[in-house]
């Protein structure tokens, strides 16, 4: 009898920690966005914008990016969302700023600078991310024959063939792992990135491998130097289905 009443409680201690079905569809919604840019000091501008929205505090990388993702999935028409860290003397603040067009690292134009009351402390920019649905550019990433994941502001590691021009495309890069492939040299993945020194664009990437590769091989993050600030935008790895 003791072990039914035990066995009784801890099935009930277990019902009521599991989530509700209401709280399981809050998670994951970052899932179905492509990550555009990540680590920069400045934001999207006002075009498309359709306001900012409340989430928790502090900014916490995962849970922030987690929250404005939920926020966006759950307005109507929103595309893509920007979450970024304001501060304010020394008051910082997770913000979640939300669009209703696909946007790019061009349009991120807003270091902060601006001040909320008359003459009280400027505010800066940090951390900021932006994210678009698949759904929304989803005409900018297919490549028949793969699948893709992408990486914020990151690109594969490991041995490579790879090559850098300005001229670079996605289309391009796939046409050249599909012609190793063809040519005996084995292509199961290829990784495509963009390269931004202080939001101007360098030049992309075509890096090709002979083995799969996954998110966890994405391990090489945009640097700052005595140069400038880096970022790899727009990188997503693809692997052949065929």
């Amino acid at each position: 009898m003791k072990q039914s009443i035990f066995a009784i409680a801890t099935l009930l201690s277990l019902i009521q920690a599991s989530p509700t079905p209401q709280e399981l569809a809050k998670r994951d919604n970052l899932s179905l966005f492509v990550p555009i840019f990540a680590g920069y000091d400045k934001t999207t501008g006002s075009a498309n914008s359709q306001g900012t929205r409340d989430i928790p505090q502090p900014y916490d990388e995962a849970n922030s990016r987690e929250a404005c993702a939920t926020k966006c999935k759950n307005t109507a028409n929103c595309a893509c969302f920007n979450i970024y860290v304001e501060t304010i003397g020394s008051t910082a603040t997770a913000k979640c700023a939300l669009y209703k067009a696909p946007s790019g690292i061009e349009q991120a134009t807003n270091p902060g600078g601006q001040s909320r009351v008359a003459g009280g402390p400027l505010t800066e920019k940090s951390k900021s991310a932006l994210y678009c649905l698949s759904s929304a550019v989803s005409a900018n990433y297919d490549i028949a024959g793969y699948t893709y994941t992408c990486y914020p502001n990151a690109y594969t590691a490991g041995p490579v063939l790879d090559y850098s021009s300005e001229s670079v495309t996605l289309a391009g890069c796939a046409a050249w792992c599909d012609y190793h492939n063809a040519e005996g040299t084995s292509c199961p993945f290829f990784n495509f990135y963009k390269t931004y020194k202080d939001g101007a664009f360098q030049y992309a990437t075509c890096r090709i491998s002979q083995v799969a590769r996954t998110a966890a091989d994405a391990t090489n993050v945009g640097p700052t130097d005595d140069t400038g600030t880096y970022l790899y935008t727009e990188s997503c790895g693809y692997t052949r289905t065929v």
